[in-house]
């Protein structure tokens, strides 16, 4: 993402400095790029899965069953 947020802030530059030659501008472009990779990353490889973590997180905090004092 950090990559990403980089590449963005690369493209707007160059297209405010006027290093593009012609009238185009790239960070807008590379912004549709990463999010079409962003959301790829997340439908495939579940970057944003927690569901995992939140289970562990619930069964380390359970105490075991039985009665209360």
């Amino acid at each position: 993402m950090v990559i990403g947020s980089i590449g963005a802030v690369a493209g707007y530059s160059t297209y405010a400095i006027g290093l593009v030659p012609w009238d185009l501008d790239l960070g807008s472009m590379i912004i549709a790029l990463n999010g079409s990779i962003f959301a790829f990353g997340i439908l495939y490889f579940g970057l944003l899965d927690v569901s995992a973590i939140a289970r562990d997180r619930l069964f380390e905090s359970m105490q075991e069953g039985g009665k209360k004092p």
